[in-house]
């Protein structure tokens, strides 16, 4: 899956020399970001296919070459977790790094939805379960908040398991704070269209809270393959999440099973200290129950 590249010939080329130094052989964008671009890669020793971030430090701002990189350079080198991208080596060559990952073949969980539409219910129930195993291994064994988790940043793999990816936000929390690990962040990051309440409104928010949050709204799009809320007026979207009723698409509430719907509305809830952890979640009857 690549997109339009915009690469020069000549940028292409410095690109190349500095991977190909290194041991691997670029290929075709299939990704961009603010400052980043991804792209596919292969590895010379055992010819694997693999992807590369190549973020341009240039580029960047301050606030992410101070805050935000090193954070994720730190997280990322850390985990160690079977549904969370591995990272294999870190490349840094004058004003570029390269982040040399696993590759996702079938692409993101987004556009997977795109083009199949809403997941059925057993293979919602397996992705989901493999989703939320991962942010509890961030949230439990590393005291990391993601702050992103949207459908663009859950790639699917050869073997249709899917991996948790990109850390641009994650937040470690300190474990000695004075909160008793209620950490309060006060960085608004992520997309606003999985970002909760308090995180939209500007307010000190818990960010393992806002992650559960953000988790509820992943599981809304698999199942209906459309938002729970309309993200083109954010101000009206914040005055409607905190009604805290959430509606399913008539075209597919039948076919959602009322523990999924139960579940989603116990995420998607507006009082944070009200939403489940994530070990609940994994707990809950729809989670639980036998796929029929």
């Amino acid at each position: 899956m690549s997109v339009r590249d915009s690469a020069t010939p000549r940028e292409f080329l410095r690109l190349a020399d500095t991977l190909v130094d290194k041991g691997y052989r670029l290929g075709p964008k299939i990704g961009e970001g603010t400052y980043a671009k991804v792209r596919v890669c292969e590895r010379h020793t055992d010819g694997k296919i693999m992807a590369v971030k190549i973020v341009n430090l240039k580029i960047a701002s301050t606030d992410y070459l101070k805050k935000f990189l090193p954070r994720e350079l730190s997280v990322i080198q850390r985990m160690n977790h079977k549904n969370i991208i591995n990272t294999h080596e870190v490349i840094r060559n004058d004003d570029l790094l390269f982040m040399v990952t696993d590759y996702a073949e079938r692409g993101d969980l987004l556009c997977h939805i795109r083009d199949h539409g809403p997941i059925p219910d057993d293979e919602a129930k397996r992705m989901f379960t493999q989703i939320v195993g991962a942010v509890l291994y961030l949230h439990c064994d590393m005291n990391i908040a993601h702050r992103d988790l949207k459908c663009e940043n859950i790639l699917i793999m050869r073997d249709r398991s899917v991996v948790l990816s990109d850390f641009g936000f994650a937040r470690p929390l300190d474990q000695n704070d004075p909160l008793k690990g209620k950490y309060l962040s006060k960085t608004f990051c992520g997309s606003p269209s999985y970002c909760s309440p308090e995180v939209l409104r500007g307010v000190p928010y818990d960010p393992k809270m806002n992650d559960i949050w953000s988790l509820g709204v992943l599981l809304y799009v698999m199942v209906t393959s459309a938002m729970p809320f309309d993200d083109s007026n954010v101000r009206k979207m914040v005055n409607k999440q905190v009604c805290g009723e959430i509606k399913f698409p008539p075209r597919v509430e039948s076919r959602i099973h009322p523990n999924c719907k139960r579940l989603i509305s116990q995420m998607i809830e507006p009082h944070a200290c009200k939403r489940p952890t994530v070990d609940c979640i994994l707990k809950s009857e729809w989670i639980l129950s036998n796929c029929k």
